[in-house]
């Protein structure tokens, strides 16, 4: 019997054994703390761009002729944060799963900022402004790593990567929203029977 996490790129799901894990993501919108109408096809299109060019280009295998104009002011911004954080990521878009409360997800990096004094921190990049939203979106991919890593990543950290190659940072220190997370997952598990 298979034990490994499966996912399923086309449907974006997640499973072990043929048994569907909640991801993360998808807990978020379906509670409804994400409000995906004001999501564009082009923006969602945008985002999945960046996250394939920010993963090429952190394992050296970018080729960056290739790539569209509009997303070199990303690649600008991401390689700025990275030249000024000192941020080296040990994990790229990482699965990760907390099999103590039953969910999967994929987290963008996890590493340790140089600037910081070592201090490790779980990152998501976006491409547009972050939303409340992200602060238990990382705290649920942090804390499912904790489970897997055995120990915690200390930051969490937003990073707003700009069309016009800056970068803004926005911790999430919020106390509460791994509890935030794990309410909307309870009313996953409770609306599912």
């Amino acid at each position: 019997m298979n034990d490994a996490l499966d996912f399923d790129a086309a449907e974006h799901r997640y499973s072990r054994a043929g048994v569907e894990i909640l991801g993360v993501t998808s807990v978020l919108k379906e509670a409804g703390l994400i409000d995906a109408s004001w999501y564009t096809e082009e923006s969602r299109q945008r985002g999945q761009a960046v996250h394939a060019m920010i993963h090429l280009a952190a394992d050296g295998d970018l080729h960056e002729p290739s790539l569209d104009p509009r997303l070199l002011p990303y690649l600008e911004a991401y390689r700025r944060f990275i030249g000024e954080t000192g941020f080296i990521a040990d994990l790229i878009e990482h699965r990760v799963e907390s099999r103590t409360y039953g969910y999967a997800g994929t987290l963008d990096a996890a590493g340790t900022i140089d600037a910081a004094g070592g201090t490790t921190v779980v990152v998501d990049y976006k491409s547009g402004r972050p939303e409340r939203w992200v602060g238990p979106q990382l705290a649920a991919y942090r804390r499912a790593l904790h489970e897997q890593a055995g120990y915690l990543y200390r930051e969490r950290w937003a990073v707003w990567l700009k069309d016009d190659g800056r970068y803004q940072i926005f911790p999430q220190r919020s106390s509460d929203d791994l509890r935030v997370f794990l309410a909307a997952l309870t009313i996953m598990n409770w609306r599912r029977g």
